[in-house]
């Protein structure tokens, strides 16, 4: 048996490694539906709450007030469930790819006006390179601008006040 020995060896670590991979996973899985559900509750419980203020309110200027909040959480509750569907979607493997040619630098500047507002209000000095021309990459639109977006909307909330970000694209003709 002394020849088996080493395989029998290789056979159990592969073992254990495939368990701590898959117990890494469900902690992963459950830490994420956990996360998400408590990002899912809170716009939810302020459509509930202001659903309710509506209901109740009787100046008309008030009511157009609220309208605007539910409008802006029930987005925001939109693109949580939109995140986790796509976060379920990678995870499965299911993720589709519509590759065409994408101008990165018109992409980012899309995504830096629609964030104006936020980018404005944080306390990030936002330092910004970019090329005149374009810079074209075969790429999903939807979801390089997902990441652009994303990117852009971590470092406004989690950059130290004060800091400064460096966003830069440059094209050397291969990448």
């Amino acid at each position: 048996f002394e020849p088996l020995h080493s395989e029998l060896d290789d056979i159990r670590y592969g073992f254990n490694t495939a368990i701590a991979e898959e117990t890494k996973s469900q902690k992963m899985k459950t830490e994420l539906i956990s996360n998400g559900s408590h990002d899912l509750k809170t716009p939810l419980t302020s459509l509930i709450s202001y659903i309710d203020l509506m209901k109740q309110e009787p100046d008309e200027a008030k009511r157009q007030e609220y309208l605007a909040v539910l409008e802006r959480n029930s987005m925001r509750l939109k693109h949580l469930i939109e995140d986790l569907f796509e976060v379920s979607k990678a995870t499965s493997g299911a993720v589709t790819m519509n590759r065409g040619p994408v101008d990165i630098v018109s992409l980012m500047k899309q995504v830096r006006l629609e964030l104006e507002d936020k980018i404005g209000r944080s306390q990030v000095e936002f330092r910004w390179n970019m090329p005149d021309d374009k810079a074209v990459l075969i790429l999903d639109s939807e979801k390089t601008y997902r990441v652009f977006e994303n990117l852009l909307v971590n470092i406004v909330k989690y950059a130290l006040p004060g800091t400064r970000a460096y966003v830069e694209i440059t094209d050397d003709g291969e990448t």
